[in-house]
């Protein structure tokens, strides 16, 4: 049936049939959990696997650059993960139609996104050459080879968002571990060349580009398809990225800036042991990316049906601080053994600061979960107020910089921000985190109807 305008009624055949979408994809969902947590524990493993051998190879004074240089590749990706949040929820929500895809919306996306790396590949080069030009100091070629991990990744997320909002969790699975598994893989024959930083920042640049190839050819069918998307779907895919930007930029800058800090006021040796421990303690945000990955597309159908998502916020926070508490706990007496296991001796002096990092990557952990859940139901108050947060984390960053520990504080003052100002906004309502964690520890939190 062809898509029309949002404003038409389905008819009795349309509404049976979204039903029925609408409970396989909630199956979907509950079948794609264990293939995404899989996707996310190989993507993990191959990324600690590459910082593990990156560490040792380069040592902690070149390690701190390329851990810097990698942050910032994370957090300038961030606008491309909007793109992902976009397309998955314009396919779990369609307006324009009621029982089809709209892959129009991706592949006009997917396009656009292509044509415009070029683009922003001789601006970022250009700026790069213009600060060589004032600094000497500055990485010229290692910031060049950093542009070549950005550029793929416009296309990949569409296809990740694609993928997503389809609920075919196990071509998702498959182009999101990719992203991480080849790293060290690549990472070997660039090391045994004797690269350096451009070993490291080289491998992941191939593991991106492997993800966004891989992903385009999964998607191929939709990628050919003709006809323009519905101008309703179009126009909120549109509309909603510049809040998602501004949110998920935020969380990036959360979780990342601490790294880029380390790198730029503590000594080389200082900010290597900081980007050691930051591997290892922030490995427990997975448990919140697994966790909203699979709820998003749910969020968003259910939001379009008018119903509660609180319960599904109750559970992905607690779930968030239970898993991150126990790692903390766990880290306390085990600090040095873990460091020394995964980065060698030379790591260990910085060891104090693992569960401290542990329990800052808990917090901003559950801001991701908080941005992933408001950008699903479209209601973005507390996703542009994470903004502000951002720029308070940046502000305490100045200030608080003399060490790895201050560092660590500047982290978990931001995330206690976040939770305080998303209470402030929606404490009342609904979607309250204090008020859905006490109603699902009293057996209250379960909606009458619906998932």
């Amino acid at each position: 049936m062809a898509a029309t305008g949002s404003s038409r009624s389905p008819t009795p055949a349309e509404a049976a049939g979204g039903g029925l979408a609408r409970l396989r994809g909630r199956a979907a969902a509950v079948q794609g959990g264990p293939a995404v947590l899989a996707a996310l524990v190989a993507w993990n493993l191959g990324n600690y696997a590459f910082f593990l051998a990156a560490g040792r190879y380069l040592g902690p004074g070149e390690f701190g650059l390329a851990a810097a240089l990698l942050a910032v590749t994370v957090i300038v990706s961030v606008p491309c993960n909007a793109l992902q949040y976009g397309v998955a929820r314009s396919v779990a929500a369609p307006l324009g139609a009621v029982d089809s895809t709209p892959s129009a919306v991706y592949r006009r996306a997917w396009m656009l996104s292509l044509r415009a790396a070029p683009v922003i590949g001789a601006v970022a080069a250009a700026a790069i050459l213009l600060a060589r030009a004032l600094d000497a100091d500055v990485p010229a070629g290692p910031l060049l080879l950093t542009v070549l991990v950005v550029l793929p990744m416009g296309p990949l997320f569409l296809s990740l968002g694609q993928l997503q909002g389809e609920g075919r969790y196990g071509p998702y699975a498959v182009t999101f571990a990719l992203w991480g598994v080849p790293r060290p893989l690549f990472l070997i024959p660039l090391a045994l060349l004797g690269l350096g930083v451009y070993a490291a920042v080289g491998a992941t640049a191939l593991a991106v580009a492997a993800a966004a190839t891989w992903g385009a050819a999964i998607t191929l069918e939709r990628l050919r398809a003709t006809g323009a998307p519905d101008p309703a779907d179009w126009s909120v895919f549109v509309r909603a990225l510049p809040p998602v930007v501004v949110g998920l930029s935020s969380v990036a800058f959360l979780t990342n800036l601490d790294v880029v800090a380390a790198k730029l006021f503590l000594d080389g040796t200082d900010a290597g042991y900081f980007g050691a421990e930051a591997v290892l303690g922030k490995a427990v945000i997975v448990v919140p990316q697994a966790v909203m990955i699979v709820l998003l597309p749910r969020i968003a159908a259910r939001r379009a049906q008018g119903g509660d998502t609180g319960r599904q916020l109750a559970l992905a926070a607690l779930i968030t601080l239970v898993v991150g508490g126990a790692v903390a706990l766990v880290c306390l007496p085990l600090r040095d053994l873990i460091t020394r296991i995964a980065f060698g001796e030379d790591y260990v002096p910085g060891a104090g600061l693992l569960a401290p990092l542990v329990m800052a990557a808990t917090l901003l952990g559950l801001a991701i979960v908080l941005v992933t859940h408001h950008t699903a139901r479209g209601d973005h108050r507390f996703v542009w107020a994470v903004g502000g947060v951002a720029i308070l984390h940046v502000a305490l960053l100045i200030v608080l910089n003399g060490s790895g520990g201050q560092i660590v504080w500047a982290d978990i003052i931001a995330g206690i921000a976040v939770i305080v100002i998303h209470e402030v906004i929606h404490g009342r309502s609904p979607d309250g985190l204090m008020r859905g964690l006490y109603l699902l520890a009293h057996g209250r939190g379960r909606p009458a109807t619906g998932p």
